[in-house]
């Protein structure tokens, strides 16, 4: 697992207050993808160079947040858009 479910709950995006859970492995696999051809970049521009170990969704499914070496990247700048 990479983050426990007991912090997850606590968890909300820093933009919108909206509750965060753990991205389906497909998804990760896919944004993995992504970073190894360096074709991702967060919300700010800056081309993700790591791989993730998961992602923090919001509940709209619009924005994610890496975890990258088991910390999550909780700033807006972080952020990936997903839509």
């Amino acid at each position: 697992m990479v983050l426990d479910e007991n912090i997850i709950q606590y968890l909300v995006c820093p933009s919108t207050r909206m509750k965060l859970t753990l991205a389906e492995p497909a998804l990760v696999a896919s944004i993995n993808a992504r970073v190894e051809t360096n074709t991702l970049s967060t919300v700010e521009g800056e081309i993700l160079s790591d791989p993730v170990d998961g992602l923090l969704i919001t509940a709209d499914g619009q924005r994610a947040y890496p975890i990258i070496h088991g910390i999550p990247h909780l700033l807006v700048s972080s952020a990936i858009e997903l839509s």
